[in-house]
């Protein structure tokens, strides 16, 4: 179950709220359990709300105090169609992820 920036629980934290965000995840943790991820995205946004940088940092601040993993994501272009298949096939090997409670790597 993953649960970004529009989910209840993120969006209190968007306010300000962590505890009230912590109370919103409680029900999530339960039936998701090991499978409970919180994604943290950047667009460069500026202040508070999803896709700020401050808000991608609250989420991840929230999901290493709550043992919860993390996935982190921004916005990816391409300049054609086309143009996924020749980067993931050319980057694909250097950028999986290792991810662990509260924490991701990306490998060489």
């Amino acid at each position: 179950m993953l649960l970004g920036p529009s989910s209840e629980p993120v969006r209190a934290l968007s306010a300000g709220r962590p505890d009230v965000a912590e109370q919103l995840l409680a029900p999530s943790r339960e039936p998701a359990g090991e499978r409970l991820r919180l994604e943290a995205v950047h667009l460069k946004r500026d202040g508070t709300g999803a896709g700020s940088l401050r808000l991608a940092a609250h989420t991840m601040g929230l999901a290493d105090q709550l043992a919860i993993r993390m996935v982190l994501t921004n916005a990816v272009r391409f300049g054609t169609a086309a143009g996924h298949r020749h980067r993931l096939g050319h980057h694909g090997p250097a950028c999986r992820i290792r991810v662990g409670p509260g924490l991701a790597r990306t490998r060489p």
